[in-house]
């Protein structure tokens, strides 16, 4: 909103052309004041994105707020403002590239790093191509049942399930070791 109230000088929070989210944040938190009065466990999970609150708020973040962020959120700059619980909103949109962006490692490394600092929701915005696809979504789908598996190992196991015994994983998928 950008209304008098909204933009006045000495209101709590006020917000700037490019940056809302101190105001979202703090319209967020006195919901969540309201809703916790009824349960005590109320939560919002909200998308830190665009101007509305991709920008890291200069207040305190209310205890009940999820943040769901894309891959240009600050969650280190959030979690320093209180958000204790994290989520990722990931794209994983390959239909705009001549060739799957195939990037099992550093998935991996991102997910894991994401997890020490609170990540416990995850949602994923998949263009499902599964031939090229497939073996992306599998390991994702292995991380986040078990964040510490073994990558090399996981993609071994996706070769062999569809592509059979008789497949040649290091050649086939990138894989390190053979069987």
């Amino acid at each position: 909103c950008e209304c008098s109230y909204c933009t006045a000088p000495g209101v709590p929070n006020p917000v700037s052309k490019s940056n809302y989210s101190n105001r979202y944040f703090y319209f967020y938190g006195k919901i969540l004041d309201q809703a916790r009065k009824v349960n005590p466990e109320a939560r919002i999970i909200i998308l830190l994105y665009s101007d509305c609150t991709l920008n890291v708020p200069d207040i305190k973040i209310h205890p009940g707020i999820i943040g769901m962020g894309t891959n240009r959120a600050d969650f280190d700059g959030f979690a320093r403002q209180g958000l204790k619980r994290m989520g990722v909103w990931d794209h994983h949109l390959d239909r705009s590239y001549p060739l799957v962006r195939h990037f099992p490692k550093f998935m991996a490394a991102r997910l894991r790093r994401l997890h020490k600092k609170g990540l416990s929701e995850y949602f994923g915005e998949v263009y499902m191509i599964h031939a090229a696809n497939g073996p992306k979504q599998y390991i994702l789908g292995r991380l986040l049942w078990d964040i510490d598996c073994d990558i090399d190992k996981v993609m071994m196991e996706y070769c062999t399930k569809a592509f059979g015994k008789e497949a040649v994983p290091e050649r086939m998928c990138g894989a390190t070791d053979a069987r």
